[in-house]
């Protein structure tokens, strides 16, 4: 039998944000974000990504780990998807992204 292929829309995205805006301090950062502006740009994308990754990986259970994440991601995702913009409304959804 045929092994189905999971894919995770821009709605499932979004339905996670929506998990870590109802339990923001379950998801939050277990250590200061740092003070040089990249570093700190890319650890607030990482904290975002961290945060969607682990409601779909340990919390829902679609898929095993990041590598199927990813492959999921980009078959629902249809085109290239933009993983900043993924990133970012995780962080946003923690409530630390800054513009």
């Amino acid at each position: 039998m045929p092994r189905t292929q999971i894919q995770i829309t821009p709605a499932d995205i979004e339905a996670c944000c929506g998990y870590i805006r109802s339990d923001r301090a379950a998801y939050a950062l277990r250590r200061p974000l740092p003070t040089t502006p990249g570093r700190r740009q890319q650890a607030i994308l990482a904290a975002g990504r961290d945060a969607i990754a682990h409601i779909l990986i340990d919390t829902l259970k679609l898929v095993p780990n990041y590598q199927a994440l990813t492959k999921a991601i980009r078959l629902g995702f249809g085109a290239e998807p933009n993983w900043n913009e993924i990133n970012k409304q995780g962080a946003q959804a923690l409530g630390i992204w800054e513009d």
